[in-house]
């Protein structure tokens, strides 16, 4: 899930690996959120082959971009990028969900949501996954504009209400 703010973007997500039914879990060890370059986080949900091959690509081409422009790509860019990425490969898409979080150049938080071949849209606020379909509603309506104090108990309180149905007991 993330949310955006004036001047941040916040982007958590569990660490377990699951089948899609939920009932068999791989790994309780498994990151959904991957670090692309300075200020940006991509959260990815979906078949993990999937998201592992994305992540690469796309670290690789944060990469090459760097190394050509001698600076860091732009959330806004990245966001780009990673659209026509999913978009080239539409025919047989990356079975994944994805999140993009980061500061925008003016340094004002931005969320972007992804459907599996590259639209996206810029949101204040997204749920993505198994538990998506249960936390974006609770998101939409407690994500007001200028939502600045309380974020993090937002976060956790919004992932509480999934947790009889993972049978998880987490500690925050």
């Amino acid at each position: 899930m993330g949310i955006s703010g004036d001047d941040f973007a916040l982007l958590a997500s569990d660490t377990r690996l699951c089948a899609e039914d939920r009932y068999f879990i791989y790994s309780r060890n498994s990151p959904h959120l991957y670090k692309m370059g300075n200020g940006k986080v991509l959260a990815t949900t979906g078949f993990h082959g999937d998201v592992l091959t994305l992540t690469k690509l796309l670290e690789n081409r944060v990469k090459t971009y760097r190394y050509d422009h001698g600076k860091e790509i732009s959330t806004n860019a990245f966001a780009a990028l990673l659209s026509v990425t999913l978009y080239t490969r539409r025919f047989f898409p990356f079975y994944v969900s994805s999140i993009l979080g980061g500061l925008d150049e003016e340094g004002r938080g931005a969320v972007y949501r992804y459907d599996p071949v590259g639209s996206f849209e810029r949101v204040k606020c997204a749920a993505a996954g198994s538990s998506g379909v249960i936390l974006q509603p609770f998101l939409d309506h407690r994500c007001p504009d200028g939502l600045l104090h309380g974020v993090v108990n937002l976060i956790f309180g919004s992932l509480v209400p999934c947790l009889p149905t993972t049978g998880e007991n987490p500690k925050f």
